[in-house]
């Protein structure tokens, strides 16, 4: 499950590699720190890095995502 998880935080990544600095790659940079100070001390390591990226890139998604129908509904209304 986490293989699949990584695949699809990687494909994201990819998908917004082109618009620069963005919420996705922060929230994976913060991820991967988060995951290997915590592996450090909570072993297998790179288990919970694996963890500590996919949670940080979907909340990197999910800030760009309301970021996106904040920009939406301003525009609308």
């Amino acid at each position: 499950m986490l293989i699949i998880l990584v695949i699809i935080s990687l494909v994201a990544l990819a998908l917004t590699f082109s618009k620069g600095r963005n919420a996705i790659w922060g929230g994976a940079t913060a991820g991967i720190i988060l995951g290997a100070i915590v592996g450090i001390f909570k072993p297998p390591f790179f288990t919970t890095l694996g963890y500590g990226f996919v949670i940080g890139t979907f909340a990197g998604l999910l800030a760009e995502f309301l970021g996106f129908v904040s920009d939406y509904f301003r525009k609308k209304g």
